[in-house]
């Protein structure tokens, strides 16, 4: 009932994995990037009680959620270089509201 999933990766490993999609756009630019849970590999992601997760390291130059969450739910934490620490979830119930998949794509 609280169980909630979330995975953490670089673009070309969450697409690798069959976790994204890329769809649109032109000659590969401008698409929009999809997740279809109907499709994904569980064993992929982590799995935890969502009152439990309040933060999830990242330890990255840049981050961001490819999954809905309302932006007033979450923020990124930020290190003194500007860097991304980890990603901070502030009001769990609007946080999972949409979805119980929470997919982060870094950059390193």
């Amino acid at each position: 009932m609280h169980q909630v999933y979330y995975v953490v990766g670089e673009a070309k490993e969450l697409k690798e994995k069959g976790i994204t999609t890329k769809e649109g756009g032109l000659m590969g630019l401008g698409g929009s990037k999809k997740l279809d849970v109907s499709k994904l590999d569980i064993s992929l992601f982590k799995m935890v009680d969502e009152r439990d997760l309040t933060s999830i390291p990242l330890f990255s130059k840049k981050a961001k959620l490819v999954t809905n969450h309302p932006e007033s739910s979450y923020s990124f934490k930020l290190d003194a270089a500007g860097q991304t620490e980890s990603i901070e979830i502030t009001d769990r119930k609007r946080f999972w509201m949409a979805t119980d998949y929470l997919v982060v794509e870094v950059t390193n």
